[in-house]
């Protein structure tokens, strides 16, 4: 496949969370102009004509009081209106509105991702693909409805800032009775002034409960987080987030659950591999774990499933070819144990293979200190371990790492010993929208965690809302009620420009489909609100044209979410 492949290996990550009606999710733009966050405005001057004319064979329809221009026009920036109100769409938390605004058939969803702070460039990213979708769909002529007499309509979306914390760069922290923060005033903007039936977002699974747990049942908004991995994301509140019966909550990314299977099925085969490489009938691995949202879930999955070592299950009782160990992200506080204590346990235990949970500092922490103290101590390769990292240490300390590795044998020996999990698995279709299209557009995209979750999300949207229109108002219980609509279908359509508006056409008329998206199958289900994804083995190539190491995803090797077992053969180059 050459290395054209390395425009698609990203590595940075991007931050998703999802909330009610429709579809919101949260990035940063250039323009982060600050505005009044008064929401309301008056009522639109009402034009001196009462009809529109609708067009031929069609009967004149009665002009709106409040019209979205109008409100523009009177507010001096961007406003819509809701319920015969106008309503400013931007607010000093909810810095970005974009697409036909001025449009009254335009329909607005939100996002909330970073727009401040240390992810503000992948949460920049986030804005860019909801941008390149929007504008995609809008120019294929939005959303049909099944009346000829109705016109389409158009896409739109704001996006506000999850960060919540940070203010010219530095960051400060809300007294315990200041109400609500800024990010849930920025998430009450969206679901309540502005009614939006879904909003995307969460930069971590922490981030996306907050979000569902906020417009959810206050709200009754859809929520769908692009990026969230938590198993709980399921099930939090207790009510499943499911206030009148039906899902609320839905998940774009992978659940972590299905990562730390993939990480059972690596290991398995690596310790096959390794026994025999290394003429032993035992190996001793290690498992290390950040005290954090995602490294103390994945571990316990990991537990729960049984990562089978020797031959045994295990399942977290103490032995001895077994260390399972927790760091604090930051020293003394939380449970777990420091750095250094666990670096002097990994020494001392000597594994053979280390699965390591952790994101920049499992490198910088973990794998750079261990890598040089065997180095020093001219440990044989024979007796240093392999490493299995999960999605967050294919990072960019990672490859900066490498790169600063000036012995030849000491580079060849670690890319060797390093390989790791990533959610997503690269295919033709993913290609496609990515290399070719995506990075024309923006040629300084990375392939970030939630570009493809959020390219398919809001295709997801548009289709739905097309199989929702004909019925009704597109709200966010229209939204989940439709949803079947483009999983029972029998004939398979692919996310993107090329089918989509004989597929909208279809399914304003009432025809099913079945979707296929850029990251995952897309098949849904409704219970859950998930989605089976694959999972694709990573590891660090030397790029032979620079010299500089990349992540590489084409290792020709995945976990197979639907026949739940690892696929193809591995292969670093």
């Amino acid at each position: 496949m050459g290395f054209h492949r390395t425009a698609f290996l990203g590595l940075v990550t991007c931050t998703l969370l999802a909330s009610s009606a429709l579809i919101v999710a949260a990035c940063s733009d250039d323009d982060e102009t600050q505005v009044n966050t008064t929401n309301n405005t008056p009522d639109a001057q009402t034009d001196t004509s009462t009809e529109i004319d609708a067009g031929p064979n069609c009967p004149p329809v009665q002009k709106p009081a409040c019209t979205n221009s109008a409100c523009t026009a009177q507010a001096g920036e961007p406003a819509v209106c809701v319920e015969g109100k106008c309503v400013k769409l931007k607010t000093s938390d909810c810095p970005l509105a974009y697409g036909p605004i001025d449009d009254d058939n335009v329909v607005v969803i939100g996002s909330s991702h970073a727009n401040r702070g240390p992810n503000k460039a992948p949460g920049d990213q986030c804005n860019d693909v909801m941008k390149f979708a929007v504008d995609e769909i809008n120019k294929l002529g939005g959303i049909p409805s099944s009346d000829a007499c109705k016109p389409a309509k158009k896409l739109a979306f704001v996006a506000c800032d999850e960060t919540n914390f940070f203010v010219d760069g530095g960051t400060y922290t809300l007294p315990a009775d200041a109400g609500p923060s800024p990010r849930q005033q920025s998430w009450t903007h969206l679901a309540n002034d502005l009614k939006v039936p879904v909003i995307f977002g969460g930069a971590t699974s922490g981030d996306g409960i907050a979000l569902g747990q906020w417009v959810i049942p206050q709200y009754k908004t859809m929520v769908f987080a692009s990026r969230a991995s938590s198993p709980a994301l399921v099930n939090i509140p207790a009510d499943g987030f499911q206030p009148d019966g039906y899902r609320l909550m839905w998940r774009g990314s992978e659940n972590l659950a299905v990562e730390a299977e993939a990480a059972r099925s690596l290991y398995g085969q690596l310790e096959t591999d390794l026994k025999a490489a290394r003429a032993k009938a035992t190996l001793k691995v290690a498992i290390v774990l950040k005290n954090d949202p995602f490294g103390q879930p994945f571990g316990a999955a990991l537990r729960a499933q049984g990562l089978n070592v020797n031959g045994t299950p295990y399942t977290g009782t103490q032995r001895d070819d077994v260390l399972d160990v927790t760091f604090q992200f930051v020293d003394g506080v939380g449970a777990g144990e420091a750095k250094q204590t666990v670096r002097d346990k990994l020494l001392a235990f000597a594994p053979d293979v280390i699965i390591i949970v952790a994101s920049d500092e499992g490198v910088t922490e973990f794998m750079q200190p261990l890598e040089a103290s065997y180095q020093a101590n001219a440990v044989p390769e024979a007796q240093r371990p392999y490493w299995i990292g999960a999605r967050g240490l294919r990072s960019i300390s990672m490859t900066t790492y490498v790169d600063s590795i000036t012995d030849a044998a000491q580079k060849t020996s670690f890319l060797k010993r390093v390989r790791g999990l990533v959610p997503g698995r690269i295919t033709a279709l993913s290609q496609d929208f990515f290399n070719l299209r995506f990075k024309a557009a923006y040629p300084n995209a990375q392939l970030v965690d939630g570009v493809r979750e959020l390219y398919d999300m809001t295709y997801m949207t548009a289709y739905v809302m097309a199989a929702a229109a004909s019925k009704g108002a597109i709200d966010a219980k229209a939204l989940v009620d439709n949803v079947p609509s483009i999983l029972s279908g029998t004939e398979g359509i692919n996310v993107g420009p090329t089918s989509y508006v004989s597929t909208v056409k279809r399914l304003a008329a009432g025809e099913k489909i079945n979707l296929n998206g850029t990251f995952s199958a897309m098949d849904y289900d409704t219970k859950t609100g998930e989605t089976p994804v694959d999972t694709s083995v990573w590891c660090i190539a030397i790029d032979p044209n620079t010299g500089k190491s990349l992540s590489n995803l084409t290792t020709g090797q995945y976990y197979d979410a639907a026949q739940k077992k690892l696929v193809g053969t591995f292969k670093c180059e």
